[in-house]
């Protein structure tokens, strides 16, 4: 949608420079209103891979949920791959399959 523009924050929260994955809050322009949701990133073989944690914006109760949970997940030592494994479950639970 060429509607829709996508920007980061700056701020991104980072527990250490060399951490090879971490959340961020991002913005998106619909209709000249922004809106702001999270998202996972996460570095492998020198490329940046990102996915957004669904649940709504940054205000709603689902998605600050699931953001406490991929950073407990990243405490824990999961896996990039474990931790998209598990925000791809929650995008398949909404689309009810």
């Amino acid at each position: 949608d060429s509607t829709v523009l996508e920007q980061a924050i700056t701020d991104t929260n980072k527990s250490a420079p060399e951490q090879s994955h971490w959340i961020e809050k991002y913005r998106v322009v619909r209709y000249h209103q922004e809106h702001y949701y999270y998202r996972y990133l996460w570095m492998s073989a020198r490329k940046l891979h990102h996915v957004h944690i669904p649940g709504g914006n940054v205000r709603s109760q689902i998605a600050q949920g699931r953001k406490q949970m991929v950073e407990n997940a990243i405490a824990d030592g999961k896996s990039p791959v474990e931790i998209e494994k598990l925000i791809r479950s929650w995008r398949s639970q909404e689309s009810g399959n």
